[in-house]
């Protein structure tokens, strides 16, 4: 979706919704540098990214030995739900006894290109994803998960040790 803000006294994105006012004209402003006329003018454009977080959720013992962390649950922070000013969401996790996990995630986006001083400038954003690794005996541990994740080994803090 390409909106184009005609006047504007204020500007904000919000995880993919523009609030101001909007005429859905749609266009281009031209590549980032190039001149530009319209001062003032705004086209924004928002989606999303799907990212596998693939991971292992690992402890370390008292002796320095590492062991894998089995059935490792994964939830999804959602903000300003409960007292904290979140709440969790579990979703589906695939998992090995080994400790490796893998669960979907879906990273917002949004860009925008704008008039000023006769040049087009602009600006992206995506929004991470947060969330809460869990297992029994162990301390909650929390990921922040953006479009560019790689597999990553996850150390908790579990009372069970060697």
């Amino acid at each position: 979706m390409i909106l184009q803000v005609s006047s504007v006294v204020a500007t904000a994105v919000i995880g993919c919704v523009v609030v101001a006012a909007v005429e859905e004209q749609g266009g281009s402003l031209g590549p980032v540098g190039s001149p530009c006329q319209d001062e003032g003018r705004i086209v924004m454009s928002c989606g999303k990214s799907a990212v596998q977080v693939r991971g292992r959720a690992l402890q370390v013992g008292r002796s320095r030995t590492v062991r894998p962390v089995r059935r490792v649950s994964a939830f999804r922070v959602i903000a300003g739900s409960d007292e904290n000013g979140e709440r969790l969401e579990e979703v589906k996790v695939t998992r090995t006894r080994g400790g490796y996990f893998q669960f979907p995630a879906v990273i917002s986006e949004s860009s925008g290109a704008y008039c000023k001083g006769g040049m087009v400038i602009s600006k992206e954003e995506t929004v991470p994803e947060v969330f809460v690794l869990r297992a029994d005996g162990c301390v909650d541990a929390r990921v922040e998960v953006s479009k560019n994740w790689q597999p990553q080994d996850i150390v908790m803090r579990c009372q069970r040790q060697d």
